[in-house]
C-alpha cells in the first residue's frame, strides 16, 4: 500500500471553511436583519471566501486588515496579500448597520445566501487603493475605473455561506475537492496553469512541458470577468474537454473553473492567483510574462518579479 503524499499546506496553515447548511442560514435570516443584494464582484468573492480559496481570510476585509494590505502588503503577520477583498455598500445601508450586527447577503434574485457578522464599517481612499493595487491613479486603467464606480463605504467581517444555494458553474470545484484529487493521484508535484482563453500552441507547449516534469496538471479557466470580445466560458471548456479526451492524459489533468471578477491587477493579481492555487493544493504555478496585465501599465516581467519580493507563499513559481 502506497503511503500518502504530503500536501502543500493551505496559505496560513489552515483551509478556511465558512459554509453552513441552508437551514442554519434560514434561522439567521429569520431574525429580521437588514439585507443587501450582492453586486457581481462581491458575489464571486463570497463564494471564494466560503470554501477557502482566499484562506486565511474568514470574510470580507475589516478596516484593520485592509489598511495592512494597502500599507504593508500583509493580511496577517508574515503573510503577504495584494488585492483587497472588500464588500462595498451604498451609504444607505452603511448608515443602518453597525459593528456587532448581522447583515443578510442576497443573490441577484433577492434570495438570501449568506450572512455577514459586521466587525468593521469604514471608508476607503480611492487614490491610496489605486496606487497600492494598480500602481496608478490614471482613469484610463480599467481597474481604477471600476473602483471609482463603487461606493467607498465598506463593511467587513466573517461570513457564513449556504453554498448549496449559491450559483452552480461548469467545472467549479473547491480547494477541498481539488486537494482530495491531488491526494488520490499521489501527485507529489502538481502544476497549476490559469487562463481566460482557449488553448493555443504556446499554452499546449506549457502544458506538455509541465506534464513531463510533474505528476499532474491543473488547468484553471478564469471565469467571471467576461468583457466584449472575450471567449465564452462554455467554448473554452469545450476546447479543453476535446484536448483531455484526445491528447492529454485525462487521469493526470484536472480541469477547474476559477471564479475571479475583473481585477486588471497585473503582478498583484498574479500573486492572488498563486495564493489561490496553493490553497487548491497545487505545488507549482505557471506565471507567464505580462500575466494578468492590461495595456502597458506593467512591465513585461513584473508578474514574475513580484514573487522575488513577496516570499511568504510555499507554492513554486514557474515562468
Amino acid at each position: 500500500m502506497k503511503s500518502s503524499v504530503p500536501l502543500i499546506p493551505p496559505y496560513g496553515g489552515t483551509l478556511v471553511d465558512r459554509t453552513v447548511d441552508a437551514g442554519s442560514l434560514s434561522r439567521s435570516v429569520a431574525t429580521g436583519a437588514p439585507a443587501i443584494k450582492l453586486a457581481h464582484d462581491a458575489a464571486i468573492h463570497l463564494g471564494n471566501l466560503a470554501v477557502g480559496c482566499y484562506s486565511p481570510l474568514q470574510g470580507f476585509m475589516t478596516e484593520e486588515i485592509y489598511q495592512s494590505v494597502i500599507a504593508d502588503g500583509l493580511c496577517a503577520p508574515g503573510l503577504n496579500w495584494t488585492i483587497p477583498i472588500l464588500l462595498h455598500v451604498e451609504t444607505e445601508i452603511f448608515a443602518k448597520v453597525k459593528p456587532g450586527e448581522a447583515l443578510v447577503l442576497q443573490n441577484a434574485n433577492g434570495v438570501a445566501v449568506a450572512t455577514l457578522n459586521v466587525e468593521s464599517a469604514f471608508s476607503i481612499a480611492p487614490d491610496a487603493y489605486c496606487k497600492s493595487v494598480y500602481g496608478t491613479t490614471s482613469k484610463t486603467h480599467p481597474g481604477v475605473q471600476d473602483l471609482l464606480g463603487k461606493p467607498p463605504t465598506c463593511l467587513g467581517g466573517t461570513v457564513s455561506v449556504a453554498m448549496e444555494i449559491m450559483p452552480k458553474f461548469r467545472y467549479l470545484s473547491t480547494p477541498a475537492v481539488a486537494r482530495a484529487w491531488v491526494e488520490a493521484k499521489q501527485a507529489a508535484t502538481c502544476v497549476a496553469f490559469s487562463t481566460r482563453n482557449i488553448c493555443h500552441l504556446g499554452h499546449e507547449y506549457l502544458h506538455n512541458t509541465a506534464l513531463e516534469s510533474a505528476d499532474a496538471l491543473c488547468i484553471s479557466i478564469i471565469t467571471g470577468a467576461q468583457v466584449k470580445g472575450s471567449f465564452l466560458p462554455d467554448v473554452i471548456f469545450d476546447t479543453y474537454e476535446y484536448l483531455l479526451g484526445n491528447h492529454y492524459p485525462e487521469d493526470r489533468v484536472l480541469l477547474n473553473n476559477l471564479r475571479l471578477p475583473p481585477i486588471y491587477g497585473g503582478p498583484k493579481e498574479a500573486f492572488l492567483q498563486a495564493t489561490m492555487m496553493q490553497n487548491y493544493g497545487f505545488t507549482d504555478f505557471i506565471v507567464g510574462r505580462d500575466h494578468a496585465g492590461i495595456g502597458d501599465f506593467y512591465s513585461k516581467y513584473a508578474s514574475q518579479k513580484i514573487f522575488e519580493m513577496l516570499t511568504s507563499l510555499d507554492i513554486g513559481i514557474r515562468p
